[in-house]
């Protein structure tokens, strides 16, 4: 993957539609961390980061695979997710890994199970998301899990010139902001 400045005739209107899609959600301490799978390595450099920040004990990594990313994550969203969490430092023993789900529905609920499988019942959950998925990454769980309080997150929009990411032949950026 790699990075295109959008032109700058377009810049308000990205920005525009980047704060329409973040929920500006306050951080702050949750029971669990969920990090939702996709082909952005980000989700997990990110919710790895609010861990070591201290604001959930435990991380749920959720995803199978889609026509998009079953190249780039072979066992899964979820497995690579924790691999990658792992080696920026978060304990093995922290993290679970639902390696099934291929909706957002399916994140909260087969999420929901596993935590219930492994004896945790959260009160409060951070979804930690793609930018643009937060409003239906948060409406989703608004409806699938009603008891529990959850707040969105994901990487920032970095200050400056806007920046795209497309598909090309060049290296691949893990650690792009979006």
């Amino acid at each position: 993957m790699t990075t295109a400045a959008i032109p700058a005739a377009l810049e308000d209107d990205v920005r525009t539609l980047w704060d329409y899609h973040d929920l500006h959600h306050e951080l702050r301490p949750t029971d669990v961390g969920v990090g939702l799978g996709s082909h952005d390595l980000g989700v997990a450099t990110y919710t790895a980061e609010l861990f070591q920040e201290g604001h959930f004990p435990h991380i749920v990594f959720t995803g199978a695979n889609a026509p998009t990313t079953v190249e780039r994550f072979p066992r899964s969203e979820a497995v690579h997710y924790r691999q990658h969490a792992v080696s920026l430092g978060v304990p093995d023993e922290a993290i679970l890994v639902e390696p099934k789900a291929t909706n957002t529905g399916e994140n909260i609920e087969f999420t929901r199970t596993v935590l219930q499988e492994a004896g945790i019942h959260p009160k409060s959950i951070t979804l930690i998301s793609r930018p643009y998925q937060q409003r239906r990454a948060y409406a989703t769980c608004r409806k699938a899990w009603p008891e529990v309080e959850v707040i969105c997150t994901s990487q920032r929009l970095p200050p400056g010139p806007v920046r795209r990411r497309h598909r090309g032949r060049g290296p691949r950026d893990q650690h792009a902001r979006w």
